[in-house]
């Protein structure tokens, strides 16, 4: 939970940022999750640190970490990750994103689907 102190002193910039985060389940003919995570209106062309934490029924199942660069309008995205599970239950994804030169807090969202 490191982020969470670090989200707590590091204040949202001016710009209101905008983060999103996108997960959807499958069952068929596997059982799996896609999640995505994007966002507008930050700081253009700034690199970002973005963490997907996947919970599955509270627990934390895993994390994504990637570096997207945000594009000169301030929008950016992650690449969609897909994760098999045998577990039927509720999925949740957490999208924080951060500026990785000065670890700036650029927002948080969270999505949920059920298989």
């Amino acid at each position: 939970m490191a982020r969470l102190a670090q989200a707590r002193s590091n204040p949202p910039q001016a710009q209101a940022a905008i983060v999103y985060a996108d997960i959807q389940c499958y069952n068929v003919p596997t059982t799996y999750v896609k999640d995505k995570g994007w966002g507008v209106d930050a700081q253009a062309n700034r690199q970002l640190v973005v963490y997907r934490d996947l919970f599955i029924g509270g627990q934390w199942w895993k994390t994504t970490t990637s570096w997207p660069w945000t594009s000169s309008t301030g929008s950016w995205s992650t690449s969609t990750g897909d994760h098999p599970t045998l577990i039927r239950d509720r999925h949740m994804l957490w999208v924080t994103a951060y500026y990785e030169s000065d670890n700036g807090y650029v927002g948080r969202a969270t999505d949920y689907c059920d298989i």
